[in-house]
């Protein structure tokens, strides 16, 4: 068992969720309290990557296994799946609509991000991001209302960008809210491009060391 095998790491999530509902009849919502998480992304983890969910990481499976009494390896997770690796993630675009050619961002992770790029905030993003935090987005997520997206387009030479949320109304809009403010509602074209935000980086920082007392 290695750390791509996450299709098989999701199925025994699956059946030990189901037998721990069994025996204490914990509901969804509860068990995502317990691992300090919301519902839907308890539900995503519970979906697995191949059902267009979140793929399992560490600290889900170790925080799962102890919520529902077994142990990493029975999940599949094994010592060896705790693999840290330096990944160059191409960053494509900016907040202030600019694309980018030959940037790449190492990301040090135990997830393995395939069909991943970031965008780079350059002081342009929302107040809530850290001035240096890149958002991530993948290329073959399932996109469902109300996830975070990133919309690319491309019409008469001008590239236009947009982040926010997506929706259907009578048709399907992209919803920019900037610190908490709706400011723009864009309808998703046929030759849009959409992509999904599944999370973020904050590179090390260059600067003094924190230390206790």
């Amino acid at each position: 068992m290695n750390v791509l095998d996450t299709k098989q790491i999701t199925n025994k999530v699956l059946s030990a969720w189901a037998d721990h509902k069994d025996r204490t009849g914990m509901s969804q919502l509860k068990g995502a309290q317990a691992l300090g998480m919301g519902q839907s992304a308890f539900s995503q983890y519970l979906r697995g990557k191949e059902g267009g969910g979140i793929p399992p990481n560490h600290s889900f499976i170790l925080k799962f296994a102890t919520l529902v009494g077994t142990s990493p390896r029975d999940l599949g997770w094994a010592d060896e799946n705790v693999i840290v690796r330096t990944q160059f993630i191409p960053v494509l675009y900016t907040f202030c609509g600019k694309a980018i050619k030959g940037n790449k961002l190492a990301v040090s992770s135990t997830v393995v991000a395939e069909n991943i790029f970031a965008i780079e905030n350059n002081g342009t993003g929302p107040t809530s991001l850290d001035s240096s935090e890149y958002l991530l987005a993948s290329t073959n997520d399932t996109i469902r209302s109300g996830d975070l997206v990133w919309l690319v387009r491309n019409a008469n030479n001008t590239m236009l960008t947009l982040y926010g949320r997506v929706f259907k109304d009578m048709k399907w809009d992209v919803v920019s809210i900037f610190d908490g403010i709706k400011i723009h509602a864009e309808e998703i074209l046929k030759g849009d491009k959409v992509y999904r935000i599944t999370g973020s980086y904050i590179p090390p920082r260059q600067t003094e060391i924190f230390t206790k007392g």
